[in-house]
């Protein structure tokens, strides 16, 4: 457990942390499930959860949402019918330059 990350406020332990983001318990076991499983269907997850297709389906539409901004998503591959693994998002592209001066103010 030394190697855990832990809150630096409260020292509490952070379980459902995922990429860098803070999921519900329920949110991080269903990311958990399809990062380990291989192709895992909203039947498969449904089943194993207890709960619908449609409540998976939110769950991992809300999931992509709380991901936005990190550099991993759940996306259906194969088809609908196929099923769900993570996928990581390409990087944004950065000027190679870095900081430019602009010397169009600057008297000529």
């Amino acid at each position: 457990m030394s190697n855990q990350e832990r809150c630096p406020h409260c020292n509490q332990p952070l379980k459902f942390r995922r990429e860098g983001v803070f999921l519900t318990p329920k949110k991080a076991e269903i990311y958990d499930k399809i990062r380990h499983g291989s192709m895992q269907t909203s039947t498969k997850l449904a089943k194993h959860f207890g709960v619908t297709q449609v409540c998976i389906r939110a769950h991992i539409y809300q999931i992509n949402d709380m991901f936005a901004d990190a550099d991993a998503g759940i996306r259906i591959i194969g088809g609908y019918y196929s099923g769900y693994k993570i996928v990581r998002k390409p990087r944004a592209v950065r000027p190679a330059t870095g900081y430019q001066r602009d010397n169009s103010a600057r008297p000529g």
